[in-house]
């Protein structure tokens, strides 16, 4: 009875355990597969594509090694795990940087420069190559301090002052030659200050200064006193020749009066002012005045009869 005794249904769950846990096992195996594939086409998409920002260059370099591959900004492809990118701008950059130098007469000068520049966007792997990433200090503010004193050496002092402009484009041309052999393009240079170490110095300068600025006050002062002295003389000029036009318009007003007087408006004019008393003459036959005056009878008295 013991032999036949029937399988518990225990041993049958085991059974379908074990096969459902190999069937699970299969699959879940499949599926690690799969997402392991996908994962590596995700990397290999990622580390085959590399985005380069606008105003940058992107210099590629194969295991670390610059190559002279350069890929212009936007979304661009390279080869995974082999090719990286080193991004360099090439936007126009400021720098400032103190200079000191002295002038032709040995004056200590100190001042504040200021430099516009931008990498020549051809020749950034040279840049990258033979200078790296800190070529501002090592080129550019080296650069800065030659080009100003090598120009400050050619002024006195207050040359310097006076000349600013001519020492500033002598200086910007001395730092665009030498910065280009380095491949960076120089767009602007500034002297923003001059100050000078000796305040002796500073107040003999500020004394020629004053004195210049009165010079320049008085010749203007002067200018303007001819001006007025000028516009003066004009305007009795332009009085003298109105007073003359007046003058002969009323000239001629009167001669055109007397060539249309007539006998009559003479004669009129006698009259106005006679007294009405007649010249007495003792003789001669010299006419009577021109004036005739018409002599009305006397009336005769009546006289009444006699009775």
């Amino acid at each position: 009875m013991g032999k036949n005794r029937p399988n518990y249904p225990g041993g049958a769950v085991d059974g379908a355990t074990r096969a459902l846990s190999g069937g699970i096992g299969n699959i879940g195996c499949g599926t690690i597969g799969i997402f392991a594939a996908v994962l590596v086409l995700v990397v290999l998409g990622f580390s085959s594509t590399t985005r380069v920002e606008t105003g940058h260059i992107g210099i590629v370099t194969n295991f670390g090694a610059a190559t002279d591959k350069l890929l212009q900004p936007g979304l661009n492809f390279k080869i995974p795990f082999v090719e990286g990118v080193e991004s360099f701008s090439i936007q126009t950059q400021k720098k400032e940087a103190d200079a000191a130098a002295a002038s032709r007469d040995l004056q200590a000068v100190n001042a504040k420069i200021a430099v516009n520049y931008h990498l020549d966007p051809t020749k950034v792997q040279e840049v990258f190559k033979t200078i790296g990433r800190e070529y501002q200090s090592t080129v550019i503010d080296p650069q800065v301090q030659e080009a100003f004193k090598a120009t400050t050496a050619e002024y006195t002092a207050e040359e310097l002052i006076t000349k600013r402009e001519e020492v500033k484009s002598k200086a910007r041309t001395r730092l665009l030659e030498r910065l280009k052999r380095y491949n960076i393009i120089v767009d602007d240079f500034t002297i923003i200050d001059f100050d000078f170490a000796s305040q002796e110095f500073k107040n003999v300068i500020e004394a020629k200064q004053v004195a210049a600025q009165e010079v320049l006050k008085a010749e203007q002062e002067k200018q303007l006193q001819a001006v007025r002295n000028a516009q003066a003389v004009a305007k009795a000029d332009a009085d003298k020749t109105v007073a003359i036009t007046q003058a002969q318009g009323q000239a001629e007003a009167q001669k055109l009066q007397q060539q249309s007087l007539s006998d009559l408006y003479i004669q009129n004019k006698a009259i106005d002012k006679w007294d009405g008393k007649l010249p007495q003459f003792s003789g001669g036959n010299t006419p009577l005045p021109f004036i005739q005056v018409a002599v009305e009878p006397t009336p005769q008295a009546v006289v009444p009869p006699q009775p």
